[in-house]
């Protein structure tokens, strides 16, 4: 007597190891597992003005320090980081100051 195929006991499904992403990111180029493309990679960055850097340039206009008035958009101290995949491009992180 053989034993029905819906009767049997069915393996187990297969769950592929899972990664961890880092969610935090910093100032720095940071070693992740990028979410869209699965890569181990390092992050490449660059620096985008923020409200902060609008809110400093307006001061330094409005103090007559005309010549300091891109120093602001200059300095990396007052612009955000954002973290990319070098390989996809896909959008990582991004580090507020």
């Amino acid at each position: 007597m053989s034993v029905p195929l819906d009767k049997m006991d069915p393996s187990p499904p297969y769950v592929p190891p899972t990664r961890v992403v880092s969610a935090t990111t910093g100032p720095e180029p940071a070693q992740v597992v990028c979410p869209s493309c699965h890569a181990e990679i390092v992050t490449q960055t660059e620096q985008e003005a923020n409200t902060k850097t609008h809110i400093y340039a307006l001061l330094l206009c409005l103090a007559l320090c005309w010549p300091c008035v891109c120093l602001p958009y200059c300095c990396t101290s007052c612009r955000d980081t954002v973290h990319r995949c070098p390989r996809c491009k896909s959008f990582i992180g991004v580090y507020r100051r």
